[in-house]
């Protein structure tokens, strides 16, 4: 979504992003009644709706890919005169990363009043919120780009989305690129993700570069 600081004739942009974590048995049992139900009407559309459900659900028992509701609006002011240009340009953008906007969202108050901050609650779960994997929504985030190694001497290895290994600096303020002067941080994730082990790895690593420097002795 790098594009959206260029729209021309564009006054202002706001890019809302609402991603929200329904709960994942309730979705998955859904997702397979709705798999049944679609095997059962057999013609090309429900063999391709099932084949893609099938595809899902695989990666979400598989991979501990995670079911996600998420929405995403772009509202631009601009004058009336230019307004032709400006959507034409932002259809044209969303076009080549494969996103076409619903022609039933252009100038509706209901997404225009849920986009103020604090606001996503008014989002109607039936046809606003679409449902998605974590990653394939990601991509969407604005100034989304694949994580780099980070210069810090306390390093956690990770994988990117790409399954390639990358260093990452926890705590936000110990690497080169300072991101925080808080103190505390938080890991979070389901049951099995390792949030133990990463903790206790990087309580290892403080530990191991405090007695470089002195701080602890042996």
């Amino acid at each position: 979504m790098s594009f959206l600081p260029n729209i021309p004739n564009a006054d202002c942009v706001i890019y809302n992003q609402v991603i929200q974590t329904p709960p994942q048995r309730q979705r998955v049992l859904r997702l397979t009644s709705k798999a049944t139900r679609h095997n059962a009407l057999p013609d090309p559309s429900n063999r391709i709706a099932a084949a893609d459900i099938d595809v899902c659900l695989t990666r979400v028992s598989t991979e501990g890919a995670m079911l996600v509701d998420t929405h995403f609006d772009i509202i631009v002011s601009c004058p009336h005169e230019a307004m032709a240009e400006t959507v034409s340009y932002v259809e044209s953008r969303l076009f080549e990363i494969g996103v076409m906007p619903s022609t039933s969202a252009y100038n509706q108050k209901e997404l225009f009043v849920a986009a103020f901050p604090g606001n996503g609650y008014l989002l109607n779960p039936k046809y606003d919120l679409c449902l998605c994997l974590h990653d394939s929504i990601s991509c969407l985030v604005y100034k989304e780009r694949l994580e780099q190694d980070e210069e810090s001497p306390v390093r956690h290895w990770f994988t990117d989305r790409q399954g390639l290994p990358v260093c990452i600096d926890l705590t936000g303020k110990s690497g080169k690129v300072r991101y925080t002067t808080n103190s505390n941080f938080m890991i979070f994730g389901p049951s099995g993700t390792g949030k133990s082990f990463a903790t206790n790895s990087q309580q290892r690593k403080y530990t191991i570069n405090r007695r470089k420097k002195g701080y602890i002795m042996r």
